[in-house]
C-alpha cells in the first residue's frame, strides 16, 4: 500500500499566533527535542464543529515524515515516484514553495512504512538538515532547497541499512550534526554543519574498529547485526563470509536451474547477547534434510568460531529453499554457498544466465546471503 501524505491546518483565533512566525517547531518533538510546546492561551476544548480550516493540501507523497515548522514554512520529506524529495510549504496557504529530490526512492524489504522517508527535517536558521531511508544525509538552503552537500552513512561510514531503514532526525549540537551510521568504526559520527566534513567518529563496542569506505547493502535484511567489518571469527580462511549476523528469519530460497548441489552453510555466534549453550536452539530443513535442535555454540565450540554444514541436495523446481524453526531465540545464519554438481554446473537445460560457466574457470556458483527471504545481494562465479 501506497500512503499519500496531506496537511490539514485548522485556524483559530486563540491559535492564531502559531501561524504567525510568532512559534516555530523546527524540529523532530520541538525546539528544545522534549515534546513540550511552549505556546499558551490555547482552548482547553474545541468548538462542537471544531476549529475552522484554513487551507488544504494533497499530493505531497508517500511516506511517514513528521513536519517542521520555521519562519513561515512547512518542511518535509516524502517519496514521489522513483524519488526520494524535500519540500516546503508557505505555512499561510499551503501553497509549494519548492521540492527538491535528493536520492532515488529507497524499497526496504518488509511492508510496515515502506511508503517513504520518515525523518523529520531540522531547521538551524538558514540551513535544513535531513536524512533519507538509505541513509542519505542533506543539508540544503531553507530558502529555495538548493543542496549545500551530502553524504551517505553506507558508503561514507560503512554502515549496513537497518532492517526498517534509516529513519533518524538529524541532530544539530552547536557547529556539528550528530548522526548514528551504526557500523564497527563509526557507531556514532559528528559531522561539520556547514560543509558535511567529519570531525569525529565513534568505535563501536567491541567491535573491530574498521570501517570500508565502499562497504554497502543497498537493500538492507531482516535482523542484521554487524555490517561494517568481520568480526574476529577463527577457524576459516575466508572471514568475509562472517560480517554479518542474519537472524530472525523463517525461509530463505533463490531460484537455480535444476540439477545437484552441494550446499554449504556457513555459522558462527558472534552476538555478545549469546554467553553459552543453549541460549539460541533452532531447527532447520534444507530439501528434506532435517536439522533439529541445533545450537551454533554447541556445534561450533564456543563463541567467534566458524562452523560449517555441508548438506547434499537434489533442485528439482528451479527453486534452492531453506526452512528456519525457532525455538530459542532466533535463528542465524552468516552465508550460503550452493556448488554446482555435474550437469548442473554445465549449464544443460538451465535459464539463460542463471549459471554463468567461464571457459578455464571452476565451475563455481557463491551465493552471499546478505538478505533472506526475497534477494540475494552478491551473485557471482568464483
Amino acid at each position: 500500500m501506497y500512503r499519500n501524505i496531506g496537511l490539514l491546518i485548522t485556524f483559530a483565533a486563540f491559535a492564531q499566533s502559531a501561524f504567525c512566525g510568532q512559534f516555530d517547531w523546527p524540529q523532530w518533538q520541538g525546539p528544545d527535542r522534549t515534546a513540550h510546546s511552549k505556546e499558551t492561551g490555547l482552548l482547553k476544548e474545541w468548538p462542537k464543529d471544531g476549529p475552522p480550516l484554513a487551507w488544504k493540501v494533497k499530493g505531497l507523497g508517500g511516506g511517514d515524515s513528521m513536519p517542521s515548522v520555521a519562519a513561515g514554512r512547512i518542511y518535509g520529506m516524502s517519496n514521489r515516484g522513483d524519488d526520494e524529495m524535500v519540500w516546503a510549504l508557505s505555512e499561510k496557504d499551503g501553497k509549494e514553495m519548492w521540492a527538491v529530490r535528493i536520492a532515488p526512492a529507497h524499497s526496504q524489504n518488509f511492508p510496515q512504512s515502506k511508503e517513504g522517508p520518515s525523518a523529520t527535517p531540522t531547521v538551524d536558521g538558514d540551513r535544513l538538515y535531513v536524512m533519507g531511508l538509505a541513509g542519505n544525509v542533506a543539508c540544503l538552503q531553507a530558502a529555495d532547497g538548493k543542496v549545500v552537500w551530502q553524504r551517505n552513512l553506507v558508503t561514507d561510514f560503512g554502515g549496513a541499512i537497518p532492517a526498517w531503514s534509516y529513519r533518524e532526525s538529524p541532530l544539530i549540537d552547536g557547529d556539528k550534526l550528530i548522526c548514528t551510521p551504526g557500523s564497527d568504526g563509526a557507531m556514532l559520527v559528528a559531522l561539520d554543519k556547514l560543509t558535511g566534513d567529519t570531525i569525529w567518529k565513534t568505535k563501536m563496542p567491541g567491535g573491530s574498529g574498521s570501517a570500508p569506505g565502499g562497504s554497502s547493502n543497498p537493500g538492507g535484511g531482516f535482523g542484521e547485526r554487524g555490517g561494517g567489518s568481520a568480526p574476529g571469527v577463527t577457524g576459516t580462511k575466508d572471514p568475509n563470509l562472517f560480517v554479518s549476523e542474519h537472524w530472525g528469519m523463517t525461509a530463505f530460497s533463490q531460484k537455480v536451474p535444476n540439477g545437484k548441489y552441494v550446499a554449504k552453510l556457513y555459522f558462527a555466534e558472534t552476538y555478545q547477547g549469546i554467553t553459552g549453550p543453549g541460549q539460541r536452539v533452532f531447527s532447520f530443513n534444507v530439501h528434506g534434510h532435517e536439522f533439529k535442535d541445533f545450537d551454533i555454540w554447541v556445534k561450533a565450540g564456543g563463541s567467534n568460531k566458524a562452523y560449517v554444514e555441508t548438506v547434499p541436495v537434489e533442485v528439482t523446481n528451479g527453486e534452492f529453499r531453506i526452512v528456519f524453526t525457532s525455538q530459542v531465540e532466533n535463528p542465524a545464519i552468516k552465508a550460503i554457498e550452493l556448488i554446482p554438481q555435474g550437469d548442473s554446473a554445465a549449464g544443460g537445460t538451465s535459464p539463460a544466465g542463471a549459471i554463468r560457466s567461464m571457459p578455464g574457470r571452476p565451475r563455481h556458483l557463491r551465493i552471499r546471503a546478505a538478505k533472506f527471504g526475497s534477494r540475494i545481494v552478491g551473485l557471482r562465479e568464483a
